[in-house]
């Protein structure tokens, strides 16, 4: 049982999963944050070589050394992304219970994620070079950053915002069997949040679904 199974308390989990490792570590490592690494390395070491046919003193080089290093801030990150890629799969976790679709993750702190299934507002299936490779896929899920709150006749109602975020299960080997799980939920929940168990209108039988209302 991972530390994200153990934190839920009082659902009913249908499926829990990690990543597969040798693909979250390659996709940590090879990104588009891996080009843009090069291109400023590759900045750097002109610079460098162009100082270096240059008359310059100690005091300059110790000025272009410390500015250098000020201008690699974006390869420092990236380095340090991929050097703790390791300690953040071991954190990172999936759960996907009756209520929403729970994310661990971290590396010097441990986090942990909650999304409703009404939250989610579009979910698609990403597989990329490394997932083909090694047959596993990503399911990614579009979500709004926050909700803001609207007074419609007197009811307070949620409604989320315009700015919007992904929200990743990444590089699982059974991702279709995930992805159809989720739509199903979603599909359920939206029909019960709209019609609840036991307060149909007459003739509407909703999905016929297993999830009953909160009193």
């Amino acid at each position: 049982m991972t530390d994200l199974e153990a934190s839920i308390h009082g659902e009913r989990i249908l499926w829990s999963g990690k990543p597969d490792k040798k693909v979250f570590i390659l996709e940590t490592i090879f990104n588009s944050f891996f080009l843009i690494s090069l291109l400023w390395s590759g900045l750097v070491a002109l610079c460098i070589f162009i100082c270096s046919k240059s008359d310059l003193d100690l005091v300059a080089w110790i000025a272009v050394i410390v500015g250098m290093a000020f201008f690699l801030f974006p390869v420092w990150i990236y380095l340090a992304l991929a050097i703790t890629s390791g300690k953040n799969w071991d954190n990172t976790s999936y759960v996907i219970t009756e209520r929403g679709i729970y994310i661990s993750g971290g590396v010097f702190q441990y986090d942990i994620q909650l999304k409703t299934f009404t939250e989610v507002l579009h979910i698609n299936i990403h597989r990329g070079i490394f997932g083909k490779i090694f047959g596993v896929g990503s399911i990614e899920m579009i979500v709004p950053r926050n909700f803001q709150e609207i007074n419609l006749g007197g009811y307070m109602v949620r409604q989320h915002d315009k700015n919007q975020k992904l929200f990743i299960i990444q590089a699982i080997p059974n991702y279709q069997e995930v992805f159809n799980l989720i739509k199903k939920m979603q599909t359920d929940v939206y029909a019960d949040t709209m019609f609840p168990n036991d307060q149909r209108p007459e003739g509407n039988h909703g999905y016929n679904t297993e999830y009953m209302s909160e009193e």
